[in-house]
């Protein structure tokens, strides 16, 4: 198959299996009278429906907020879920939605078992004030949330009793269940220090600015709307109303993409309001790349000053989905930037376009996409460790170890 079919499929499949929410945010109308909340889709300018409004304490998703209790958000990290944080200054609770089909649904909290709620019911004298309150969701998926209660007291020698628990929602077919109870809050989980850093692709969402230069030297200016699902990242550039697409990975702070007609590579840099994208785009088949840099939110960043990596020779290549293993090897050769890529696997060899950037390759190929990171080690000699996308869009673990090693 391919890589135009690659593209194509992907792009039909992930319109097909997303939410009509593309890319669900909250804005804030900042009036006189008290900040108004608006859930948005920043794909679709037309769509606004208001999530709260301060003056009127009313929100067209039905939850409620009074007493003082201003409204919390929390997006699930693929921004299908929203928890929201309301109730009464004694009563706090949670409200649940769902984003999909253009809708927004609620999602019922199945209530504790006996088990799970045993230390409420430790306390004696009834309660004072109760309340649930979303933390946060975590890496599985799940909500975080921070069950409490305070006693009544009936009389000034009595001392008022409280309970604490920590719990976890799981989300599946339209109800939340408690799934684990602790004593104490969890710690956020830490990433591995061996991965590196790995940015959420979420952080990168939205319409953004972006600026490049052409083969012939011109430059231009545009927009560029980035969306994520699944693991993958949806990118529609518009520059002078001339819209292109992409699909990439991230690997780390790397993402690399396949272009309609080529490959692209950033480095993913955070500032302190927003982040900078700065990499290099080619053509099918171009010798020599081409500057882009793309702005989120405030960020300044214009030009790139990162290296090219060295990492032409021999490798041994090593592919892994679920219980499948392909091996083979691997042959990068080129210049400081632009690379050719060919795989030998038994005796078919399968050509390959790649770009490098600082501590990235990405890697287009007539099955999709490949993206990876140099590994810390020896500098002469670097083993890349990634991740590829076929048209399936099955996102599958790669390495490449120079052969000698």
């Amino acid at each position: 198959m391919s890589r135009q079919i690659f593209l194509l499929l992907a792009g039909f499949l992930a319109s097909a299996l997303s939410p009509a929410w593309s890319a669900p945010d909250i804005a804030v109308d900042k009036s006189a009278d008290g900040p108004v909340y608006f859930l948005t889709d920043k794909a679709a300018s037309n769509s606004r429906q208001l999530l709260w409004n301060s003056k009127e304490a009313r929100s067209d998703l039905g939850y409620s907020a009074e007493g003082g209790v201003v409204p919390e958000f929390f997006w699930s990290s693929e921004r299908e879920f929203l928890a929201v944080n309301g109730g009464s200054e004694k009563e706090r609770q949670i409200f649940l939605y769902r984003l999909a089909k253009g809708k927004v649904s609620p999602v019922e909290v199945v209530p504790f078992t006996r088990a799970q709620s045993a230390p409420l019911r430790k306390l004696k004298s009834g309660l004072a004030a109760n309340g649930v309150e979303a933390l946060r969701w975590t890496a599985d998926g799940n909500l975080l949330i921070h069950v409490w209660a305070e006693e009544r007291v009936t009389n000034e020698k009595q001392k008022p009793g409280s309970a604490n628990f920590w719990a976890e929602l799981a989300i599946q077919d339209g109800k939340a269940t408690p799934v684990s109870v602790a004593d104490s809050e969890p710690e956020k989980q830490a990433a591995s220090e061996e991965s590196g850093d790995q940015l959420d692709p979420k952080e990168i969402e939205g319409t953004h600015d972006c600026h490049g230069s052409n083969p012939d030297g011109s430059t231009y200016d545009g927009s560029i709307t980035i969306r994520c699902k699944k693991g993958l990242v949806f990118m529609e550039w518009d520059i002078g109303g001339k819209k292109s697409h992409g699909t990439g990975l991230l690997e780390g702070m790397t993402l690399g993409v396949a272009l309609d007609d080529g490959v692209a590579i950033y480095q993913v840099s955070p500032q302190d309001d927003g982040y900078a994208l700065v990499g290099r785009w080619a053509s099918e088949g171009a010798e020599e790349a081409n500057d882009e840099v793309i702005l989120t939110g405030k960020a300044e960043r214009k030009k790139s000053k990162l290296p090219s990596p060295k990492i032409t020779g021999t490798y041994s290549w090593l592919r892994v989905s679920g219980d499948t293993k392909n091996v083979g090897s691997a042959e990068i050769s080129g210049g400081a930037a632009c690379k050719t890529v060919s795989w030998t696997v038994g005796k078919k060899t399968i050509p390959g376009q790649g770009l490098a950037l600082g501590d990235g390759l990405a890697v287009i190929r007539p099955d999709g996409l490949a993206v990876y990171q140099i590994q810390p080690g020896e500098e002469s000699r670097p083993a890349l460790e990634g991740h590829s996308v076929r048209e399936s869009e099955k996102i599958s673990t790669e390495s490449l170890t120079p052969e000698g090693r």
